[in-house]
């Protein structure tokens, strides 16, 4: 990996950070086509699809970091949040668990778990 890359991906992150979703994307998917095989590359960039709410891609990207790394928390995270959307309580559900489980600090994958529980617990 060149440090170019890296550079680029961070500026993506920074994008995604100051909430220029759009950017992010663009830099983002740069950063992928550079190093298509970098997990948390994909799992970022299904994180900024999932800002400008293209659910679609954002679970193409997610599948993609979770087939690259078993691992990545974000991945699992981005994909649960796609589940919630599309009403797949059980699947959010479970995603949002592994990333939990790898990331027992991830305050946000709980959040996501605790929505998608409500949600199946009342059948919407």
């Amino acid at each position: 990996m060149s440090n170019d890359t890296r550079s680029i991906f961070e500026q993506g992150k920074q994008l995604y950070d100051g909430k220029r979703y759009k950017e992010a994307v663009i830099t983002l998917t740069k950063a992928v086509s550079l190093e298509p095989k970098k997990a948390d590359y994909r799992a970022w960039l299904a994180r900024a699809y999932n800002a400008i709410q293209d659910f679609d891609k954002a679970l193409f990207e997610s599948n993609q970091a979770i087939d690259l790394d078993r691992n990545c928390g974000l991945a699992f995270r981005q994909r649960g949040f796609v589940y919630l959307r599309k009403k797949n309580y059980e699947g959010a559900i479970n995603d949002l668990s592994r990333a939990i489980e790898i990331n027992p600090k991830d305050e946000i994958a709980f959040y996501y778990r605790s929505e998608g529980s409500s949600s199946l617990n009342r059948g919407s």
